[in-house]
């Protein structure tokens, strides 16, 4: 008959034992990096006897009390270093990914990041004894991804950078938590969402304001934490957004669903036949493009693949939306040190063909004057075409004109790079990462 009753005590000692740990492990970590003590006890502890390992869902910082006590005795390292990569998932926002995101690969590119960034700081209580399996794989990436940021190793695992036999082993080198929470969480309403994201984002940018108040005390070994935290706010443009910028409001030959009113136009159908008493409107009022130019850096430092593609789908997004009038001035110019070709497309059905002929010619320096000298010769030639805008596709290394041109004008730039290249007060620069906007180009590809 006492059998239950002492494996309850016995339970309730184990649990005990546990969160008196839990509590030890966090307030260690709180004397040596003391601007995550919010991230650190943000997390209330939660024994679950049916949870494997450790795991959190923005609220709780779930652990199976067996498996907290087995790490103590193991190495006090080992559960520091383990509630530390918890508390940083959410301190890098890792846990708010997007629908399309290959939570796979996700899961894998996080756990190297955090782990990364632990090895980074160095410190003794943070020493374990998996680093040496895991520095082969973190020289392996740092030959690619120099950065070792989530977002970076995310986009060379997608690009197959690592092949599935590898694979396996970098997720079990790395893997110190559950990750299961975070996506049970995003399926549940705003208002109840455990993840906390507004929370997080909070605690994620006083804990970089005080670190970079007092980097000198860490020194270089934070680099990673600070990168990882940087990385997490970066805002990321929509290109398809983006191109709207140069779109102008224009009347279009189109019924408007909005204004039409269908009770009395079938009223006027029933009553009198074949004479509805109100017409739908026959305009309505949309962005649209009338006139364009489109240049392509052709120089040697450029990729001739990635500007033929950036070009191509440029124009598929332009089609797709809609933008362009069924009638339309469109000129693509090529420019190394000097113009070196000019295509000009005026309707929809033209544009597949002259898009297919297009070869592009160059290969010499960078200037990016002439393509405006040469706007500005079309302009005066043919007083019909006025630009609503100039994208220019280029990786930023050349000479930019000193006057503004009468039209809007914007560089765009693939770098991994956060900050592009010091453009005119005049002109609009966009960056974006050479993954980033293939996938864009991509999800384009798939509407």
């Amino acid at each position: 008959m006492g059998q239950p009753q002492d494996l309850h005590d016995d339970l309730a000692g184990i649990q005990s034992l546990a969160n008196s740990v839990m509590e030890q492990v966090r307030a260690r970590l709180y004397v040596e990096l003391r601007f995550l003590d919010r991230a650190l006890f943000g997390l209330q502890p939660t024994p679950v006897l049916t949870f494997p390992t450790l795991g959190s869902d923005g609220t709780h910082l779930f652990y199976n009390p067996a498996y907290v006590i087995g790490r103590w005795t193991d190495g006090k390292n080992e559960l520091c270093r383990d509630i530390l990569h918890t508390a940083l998932h959410f301190v890098f926002r890792h846990p708010f990914v997007g629908p399309n995101t290959n939570l796979i690969l996700w899961d894998i590119a996080v756990d190297v990041a955090v782990e990364a960034a632990i090895t980074e700081l160095a410190m003794p209580c943070l020493r374990s004894m998996f680093e040496p399996g895991e520095a082969g794989f973190l020289s392996l990436l740092r030959e690619h991804v120099p950065q070792l940021t989530a977002e970076r190793i995310y986009a060379f695992l997608k690009e197959g950078g690592v092949q599935p036999p590898l694979l396996g082993e970098m997720a079990a080198a790395f893997r110190r938590d559950s990750h299961e929470h975070w996506y049970m969480s995003q399926q549940a309403s705003p208002e109840s969402d455990p993840l906390r994201p507004s929370q997080w984002e909070q605690i994620r940018r006083r804990a970089q304001q005080e670190l970079s108040l007092h980097q000198k005390t860490y020194g270089n070994k934070s680099r990673g934490l600070l990168l990882n935290m940087r990385e997490a706010t970066r805002e990321k443009v929509d290109y398809r957004t983006f191109l709207q910028k140069f779109t102008h409001r224009a009347e279009v030959m189109h019924i408007s669903d909005e204004e039409f009113d269908p009770i009395l136009y079938t009223y006027g159908l029933h009553t009198y036949g074949c004479l509805p008493l109100i017409e739908p409107l026959e305009f309505r009022d949309e962005k649209r493009l009338s006139s364009f130019c489109i240049a392509l850096d052709t120089s040697g430092s450029c990729s001739e693949s990635l500007s033929m593609r950036f070009l191509q789908h440029t124009c598929q997004l332009l089609l797709q939306n809609g933008t362009l009038f069924r009638r339309f001035h469109l000129h693509i110019l090529q420019c190394d040190a000097a113009v070196t070709g000019d295509t000009v497309i005026r309707t929809r059905e033209e544009l597949p063909q002259k898009l297919a002929s297009i070869r592009l010619r160059g290969g010499g320096g960078t200037d990016f004057r002439p393509v405006f000298t040469y706007m500005k010769e079309l302009m005066k030639n043919d007083p019909t075409f006025r630009p609503q805008g100039l994208l220019y596709f280029t990786d930023g290394k050349g000479r930019f004109p000193q006057t503004r041109p009468p039209y809007p004008t914007a560089f765009v730039f693939l770098r991994e790079e956060d900050d592009p290249p010091a453009v005119p007060p005049w002109a609009m620069a966009a960056t974006w990462r050479q993954h980033e906007l293939i996938e864009q180009w991509e999800e384009g590809a798939a509407l």
